[in-house]
């Protein structure tokens, strides 16, 4: 059933009409890393400096990284935060005693996780999206109640809330910021209370790309 206007109708089949598909342009978006455990695995900046002044091979496996409250509309605001990246079989975790000493009291935590790794690896590190990471690209997070997206180039990781899209275009981020790209992304997601919507990677897919 088609609940809308025709004016709205034909307002969206102008829109679309001859343009390709986010996705044939850009490709889908892609999702950060899944942790696991959070609290284990992200720290912040004075914990990061401890860890490194305690064993400096820490710092091998320190990563910048972002949270959602950093991630305003049209760019980041870094406050600092690392995460410990530790994919799977990449790395004993003996090499490195302070980040095994700080990983050491999450241990049953960890162990407890859904998916098959050692204690200490992360549970999804997206390794083959490390290039896409460290690229320019465009960020999103899922739970909006308006346009919030934004371009960065500082190579930070994210997590699987937020999603990204690898592109030297910034043309894409004042795009999807205007209100011509939010009746269209409005139209394709699910609806949530308090005037919310949830974007997942796959919603955006479709939307017309001038």
């Amino acid at each position: 059933w088609e609940l809308e206007s025709f004016e709205l109708r034909a307002l969206r089949k102008k829109i679309c009409n001859g343009y390709k598909t986010l996705k044939e342009v850009y490709g889908s978006p892609l999702y950060g890393i899944k942790t696991g455990l959070n609290a284990a695995f992200i720290i912040d900046t004075p914990t990061k400096e401890r860890l490194c002044a305690e064993d400096p091979k820490s710092a091998e496996v320190l990563k910048s990284f972002f949270i959602g409250k950093e991630l305003k509309r049209w760019r980041p605001e870094p406050q600092g935060y690392w995460v410990i990246y530790i994919p799977k079989k990449r790395m004993n975790i003996e090499d490195y005693p302070a980040i095994r000493d700080w990983l050491l009291p999450f241990k049953d935590r960890l162990e407890k996780r859904a998916t098959k790794q050692e204690w200490f690896e992360l549970q999804q590190a997206q390794e083959a999206y490390l290039p896409f990471f460290q690229g320019p690209k465009v960020i999103f997070n899922r739970f909006v109640d308006k346009p919030q997206f934004l371009y960065d180039k500082t190579g930070n990781l994210t997590n699987d809330a937020p999603y990204f899209i690898p592109t030297v275009d910034s043309f894409l981020v004042a795009y999807l910021n205007s209100n011509v790209s939010w009746l269209m992304v409005t139209s394709y997601v699910p609806k949530l209370r308090g005037g919310f919507v949830q974007i997942n990677g796959k919603y955006i897919d479709p939307l017309p790309i001038p």
